[in-house]
């Protein structure tokens, strides 16, 4: 449990056992979710069993995810010696073993996207509302457990277009469903109205203005200078992002205050900086108006760092900026072992997955073309796997949007949220080779026995 210090996203290890529901109610870096689980473990299991609890936990979420999978590629035909192939080398990817080990929300987000694909496949096979509910379910979790999925962007538009599915589908129970859907957003927005009113911003973590800011990495700090001289944006602007707290009183001039520790505290208990500190929420206000203001001087800067984000998130390794002095782009050539790896990180695996990024999306607008000629014909469960295929299209697009217009530099991080789906259409491509080489083998055959 010692690395919950090693990660911002998490409260003070000692707030979450001493006062856990006050220290969630005053979170407000994060949504409260994954903070609350990991507060129920502190305060259910002694001290020597935590790790080993959670720990366990992940597990068992890395090992639903890889049967997921499997599950996954069964259910659009793929072979099942293929699909055990594609899941067993995904088991041991680096990507998922990154996340394993990680105590943050990445894993759960992951199983949960896996889980909601395959829930809403046997939904519309079987209309059973219990796999209704999981899918609504996974709906208000994702806000609830990283801001990334928004109230607005995410969660409505998921909410209608299942409503819109089950009134298709399911007309008896759309009133349930209705109702379930409702309270859900209702429970989220809440949380938004709490921040607002206490913090001043209408979403799920405090710190957005403060990602979005990384976008500006590629505009050099003169021409920033020059719009904190000119007055259109505040010198906060110079300032790193996620300077500690009390480099923000200084900024602002404010006195230390002691309401909540969770709150006011500069550093947890355990010597490391308090990221859930009130300032935060003040200088993320201020730095998403100064972004704003920087991406009306300079679009083609932003864009540029947008586009940097792309590669990013199709790449392995984060925070590789396109100016950056390393000149990171440029393959080492001391030796051969040094220039395949390098050609291999820098180019040849993000050309592999911006392929298969558009692979997935290509098979999302073919579904979603195919969906909307079939109208009418949703009681068939052989149509089961439209909303599947739509739902995942949806989620990869949605990702890649927002990792690439919210944060430079934790590119592929945010990608790995969505790589059992990417892992699916290696398995459909896969089974597509195989089953034309197969054809390609019987027409060869069968001249030879006529």
């Amino acid at each position: 449990m010692d690395r919950i210090n090693d990660f911002m996203q998490f409260l003070d290890p000692a707030l979450l056992q001493s006062d856990l529901f006050g220290s969630i109610w005053h979170l407000h870096s994060q949504p409260p979710l994954h903070n609350l689980l990991v507060g129920l473990v502190l305060n259910i299991f002694p001290t020597a069993l935590q790790g080993d609890v959670l720990a366990g936990i992940y597990t068992l979420l890395a090992l639903s995810i890889i049967l997921g999978l499997y599950s996954l590629c069964l259910r659009r035909g793929i072979r099942p010696s293929i699909a055990f192939v594609v899941s067993a080398i995904f088991s041991l990817s680096p990507t998922l073993i990154w996340a394993e080990r990680l105590p943050i929300y990445v894993l759960p987000i992951m199983a949960t996207l896996v889980g909601m694909a395959i829930v809403l496949q046997k939904y519309v096979a079987t209309r059973r509302p219990l796999f209704a509910l999981l899918f609504i379910a996974g709906i208000v979790y994702l806000p609830l457990t990283r801001s990334f999925f928004h109230l607005l962007v995410w969660m409505l538009p998921l909410l209608i277009g299942f409503l819109l599915l089950a009134r298709n589908i399911d007309r008896r129970r759309f009133a349930l469903y209705t109702t379930i859907s409702i309270v859900g957003f209702l429970l989220v927005g809440g949380l938004y109205t709490k921040n607002k009113i206490e913090y001043g911003a209408f979403t799920g973590s405090t710190w957005q203005g403060m990602n979005i800011q990384g976008l500006t990495a590629l505009v050099p700090e003169e021409n920033i200078r020059q719009l904190v001289d000119e007055g259109t944006i505040t010198p906060l602007a110079l300032m790193p992002r996620f300077s500690p707290p009390g480099e923000y009183y200084r900024y602002y001039h404010y006195p230390p205050q002691h309401h909540h520790p969770a709150l006011d505290d500069t550093l947890r208990s355990t010597g490391y900086i308090n990221w859930n500190n009130r300032i935060y929420a003040d200088a993320g206000r201020e730095s998403e108006q100064n972004t704003l203001r920087i991406a009306q001087a300079y679009p083609l800067k932003m864009f540029l760092g947008v586009v940097n984000q792309f590669y990013l998130f199709c790449g392995v390794k984060s925070y590789q900026v396109f100016n950056a002095p390393s000149r990171w782009w440029i393959p080492r050539s001391d030796s051969l072992g040094h220039l395949a790896v390098d050609l291999s990180i820098v180019y040849l695996i993000p050309l592999f997955v911006f392929l298969l990024i558009g692979s997935t999306l290509f098979r999302f607008v073919r579904t979603f073309r195919r969906a909307r000629q079939k109208r009418g014909k949703w009681n068939s469960a052989d149509h089961s796997l439209f909303a599947s295929d739509l739902f995942i299209g949806f989620a990869l697009l949605y990702i890649l949007t927002i990792a690439c217009l919210a944060e430079l530099g934790e590119g592929g991080n945010m990608r790995v949220q969505v790589d059992p789906f990417l892992a699916l259409t290696v398995g459909i491509i896969i089974e597509r080779f195989a089953s034309r080489k197969a054809i390609t083998d019987d027409q060869q055959i069968l001249p030879q026995q006529t």
